[in-house]
């Protein structure tokens, strides 16, 4: 019997890897150890300036897949923006997030400490409302024409719903198949990873440390846009001997920096999900986060699998403080989060990505 042909869609910025991306290849290997003959669909995407964005969503408009050189294509899987907007009569929609900036992050940009996010978020300009405006029609065309939505939380959801009167299914993303280890240590740091940009307020992790009363240190992977300004901030409060940019680290690295931590901050400002916290749990380790993380706060339970603090260095300090000196309690608020995850699993999220395939 031959094997369904599954095309998975995903706008890629060439040289960035994040949880779109994380999200995309986990799929389609899964997918592969399932018997489904996989292609991964990707096109570079630039977002600005604005006209830029506009055409490149165009470019996944004009697609149609239905087959490949005579070869039925049984199912197409969308992500994020614009990739959704293939077209496929048999295409769902896994939605990480669609253009944020042309839906809650319009008109704003406030806390954005990098040029660059400031320059691409629409404003009340005559062009930037017209091209919010194709974004949006866009979107509202592309998902008339799924088979089933789903999305990566509860947030994605509920923004799909406010801004389009759609209501999609909450479909949580497995984490990373990352390497084992022997290890579950609450040592002396605080971890967290990422993209360094200004959603993901890992400044505030920072500024934090000018306030940590205990002898907690702190390290941070991950490169981006404010890797500079970072490291000078670390330098200008002159906490450089507690506070580390170890930069892009491997997978084994990872492992063992969540194996052995005694707690991990995860913060972004209103996230859509949010793998930290999940492989935080994953390695029984609690999670500090604010009371505007968004997806995050879908898993993070105040005292119970974690802690959440005003989104201000000072509460920030304060909840690392409280962990530091309470490494039982790390142990137990982190093992009531590894038993939050456990029912997130590819065996229950392929045959609900399938379904539709005849």
């Amino acid at each position: 019997m031959a094997k369904k042909k599954i095309c998975i869609c995903n706008a890629q910025i060439p040289f960035l890897w994040g949880g779109a991306e994380i999200l995309a290849d986990s799929l389609g290997r899964e997918l592969t150890r399932r018997g489904f003959a996989v292609e991964q669909i990707r096109i570079p995407f630039k977002w600005y300036p604005k006209e830029q964005l506009v055409k490149d969503a165009f470019v996944w408009r004009l697609i149609d897949i239905t087959d490949s050189c005579l070869e039925k294509i049984d199912l197409v899987i969308g992500t994020k923006f614009p990739s959704y907007l293939v077209k496929h009569p048999n295409k769902i929609v896994w939605l990480v997030h669609q253009h944020r900036p042309a839906y809650d992050l319009y008109g704003t940009n406030t806390n954005l400490h990098d040029a660059l996010l400031v320059q691409t978020h629409f404003q009340y300009t005559l062009p930037d409302h017209q091209a919010q405006e194709i974004v949006v029609k866009l979107d509202n065309a592309a998902f008339k024409e799924c088979k089933a939505i789903y999305t990566i939380s509860k947030r994605v959801a509920d923004r799909l719903e406010k801004y389009n009167g759609i209501r999609g299914t909450v479909l949580y993303p497995p984490p990373r198949d990352l390497p084992l280890s022997n290890k579950t240590e609450y040592a002396d740091f605080i971890f967290t990873l990422g993209r360094l940009e200004s959603l993901k307020r890992f400044h505030l992790l920072i500024e934090a440390f000018r306030y940590v009363k205990s002898n907690a240190k702190c390290i941070i992977a991950g490169s981006g846009f404010l890797t500079k300004e970072f490291n000078q901030k670390i330098a200008q409060y002159k906490i450089g001997d507690r506070v580390k940019l170890v930069g892009f680290v491997d997978d084994a690295t990872v492992s063992n920096l969540y194996a052995t931590c005694f707690a991990t901050f995860y913060a972004p400002i209103d996230e859509d999900y949010g793998y930290v916290t999940v492989e935080s749990f994953r390695a029984k380790k609690p999670v500090i986060t604010t009371n505007d993380a968004g997806g995050t706060l879908e898993f993070v339970e105040h005292e119970v699998t974690g802690l959440v603090a005003e989104p201000t260095p000072e509460d920030i300090a304060r909840q690392i403080d409280a962990l530091y000196e309470h490494k039982q309690k790390c142990r137990e608020l982190g093992h009531a989060g590894f038993q939050k995850v456990q029912s997130i699993n590819w065996d229950t999220v392929i045959p609900e990505l399938t379904k539709t395939i005849t």
